[in-house]
């Protein structure tokens, strides 16, 4: 018997509640309008500090692949006493210092740049354009070289 009057007024108290509730207490178009904006532009913040990270990411793998050529091309030239591989046949002469890996293209879809002999007087030089695949730049767009 007590169960049931506990439920009743457990009931009652909740049909009060809910008959007590007006028009005014839902959101407004206006506030919906607000919300939706905040929300957007914390998703815009969002995805503007990823592409930073990702820039960043593919500055770092291709230091890190010119990093590996450059420790392929001097093994190949201890091997062959200094003499490097030609600018035509480098990916080829590589292939077993790289363990049997191709010679890939940078982050940003561009084949690396390898010249032999390479500028101020070095015996090579491996480079990658950038983002931009084009001579000089700032930032990501900016050239990696041996």
């Amino acid at each position: 018997m007590k169960i049931m009057q506990s439920v009743r007024e457990w009931i009652k108290r909740h049909f009060q509640a809910v008959k007590s509730l007006d028009k005014s207490s839902g959101a407004t178009f206006v506030e919906i309008i607000v919300t939706v904006t905040i929300i957007l532009i914390l998703m815009g913040a969002i995805t503007a500090g990823t592409f930073f990270f990702i820039d960043k990411a593919n500055v770092a793998r291709a230091i890190a692949d010119i990093s590996s050529l450059k420790t392929a091309v001097t093994a190949y030239g201890m091997a062959n006493k200094f003499k490097y591989p030609s600018e035509g046949d480098w990916q080829t002469a590589l292939m077993p210092y790289l363990e049997g890996q191709p010679i890939g293209t940078d982050p940003w879809g561009n084949d690396y740049i390898y010249k032999c002999p390479g500028p101020n007087n070095k015996p090579y030089e491996i480079k990658s354009l950038g983002s931009d695949g084009e001579e000089g730049g700032e930032g990501s767009a900016a050239d990696l070289t041996s």
